[in-house]
């Protein structure tokens, strides 16, 4: 008996082992490899969440009995090196309002930087404002070529705009009345919130701030 339990429990670790080791490998083959990697995205309480698959985006409301559908998208967004955000930031005729932060992953060599796409910003369904790399840059952020994580995922002669994604601002929409903002920390040290809703540009949100300039808004 002890040793049919021994080799039981052998069988079932090695059963395990083989499910989860294709996901531990997921970062670095999603580059490599033609199938996208599913993936789901949830807001910060968890309630709203996006199912990433090769069909597309969905973004369903959490509910009692089965999950309510609300947004569909046709894009699909992989993970890696940056990932989507959502957030839902208030309620309008009965939906929650929600805006979704969508990365471009995909890099081609020798691509216009006035052409390609860095994200997309997408409001309760519809696309609200594309940001091209040299955007970005014109913005502050850093015109640089793939090194490091970068170099893994993104070809030889490719190109990005280096900045970091800080997430929701609430602070500034509760000043402002509106539905708020995405931050964004460009290379260059300077903060740029962009409006969730209408994709409209501040460049100096802190006017009080040491070093910083008035507020002005693109």
């Amino acid at each position: 008996m002890k040793n049919g339990h021994m080799i039981a429990c052998l069988a079932m670790l090695l059963g395990h082992l083989v499910v989860q080791l294709p996901a531990s490998f997921a970062q670095d083959r999603a580059f490599e490899s033609p199938r996208p990697y599913l993936a789901v995205d949830a807001n910060g309480l968890g309630e709203i969440y996006a199912r990433c698959t090769a069909g597309g985006t969905l973004v369903y409301r959490v509910a009692d009995d089965k999950d309510h559908l609300i947004d569909r998208f046709d894009w699909y967004c992989s993970r890696f090196p940056k990932k989507l955000y959502l957030i839902s930031v208030g309620w309008t005729k009965g939906r929650p309002d929600i805006a979704i932060y969508r990365p471009n992953n995909h890099r081609i060599a020798g691509v216009d930087p006035k052409k390609q796409g860095e994200f997309d910003l997408y409001f309760n369904g519809q696309h609200v404002r594309q940001f091209t790399t040299q955007q970005l840059v014109d913005l502050g952020a850093a015109l640089k070529k793939p090194s490091g994580e970068h170099h893994r995922l993104y070809p030889d002669n490719a190109v990005y705009a280096d900045f970091t994604f800080q997430g929701y601002d609430g602070y500034n929409a509760r000043e402002s009345g509106g539905s708020g903002y995405f931050s964004f920390r460009m290379s260059k040290g300077n903060i740029v919130l962009i409006d969730v809703a209408t994709g409209k540009v501040v460049t100096n949100p802190y006017p009080g701030s040491e070093n910083r300039s008035e507020r002005q808004d693109k």
